[in-house]
């Protein structure tokens, strides 16, 4: 399975909802799922395009990080497909590298911190 999953679209419950009964669906059979979109902070609207995404990804180190580990914390998502930018490559694999799951009161916080943000889908 390959969707996207990231903080920004975690804020909507519908699609919150959506995307964890897709997980269990997953998990009941046994299956994988590849997050997408894990850096999206939204789309690019009328801003100029800084980064080779059609999407605008986090910047900075520190929300990279979060989302990341965000996204690899869902239960059932087991990779996770890198950003459409190189520039943006070293520290997704950083993190990766030395990822330890988000806890339940850390993914809730960057949920409702995230709800400010435009999602790219909806």
């Amino acid at each position: 399975m390959l969707f996207p999953i990231n903080p920004v679209l975690w804020a909507n419950e519908v699609y919150r909802r959506d995307a964890e009964r897709l997980l269990e669906l997953v998990r009941t059979r046994d299956l994988g799922c590849m997050a997408i979109k894990a850096w999206t902070k939204g789309p690019w609207g009328d801003r100029a395009h800084t980064y080779a995404t059609w999407y605008e990804p986090f910047e900075d180190a520190p929300t990279q990080a979060d989302v990341t580990r965000f996204a690899l914390s869902q239960s059932g998502v087991t990779g996770l497909c890198s950003a459409g930018d190189t520039r943006l490559l070293p520290n997704i694999l950083d993190v990766a590298e030395q990822f330890t799951p988000m806890r339940e009161f850390e993914q809730a916080a960057m949920v409702k911190q995230s709800a400010k943000y435009e999602p790219l889908f909806v």
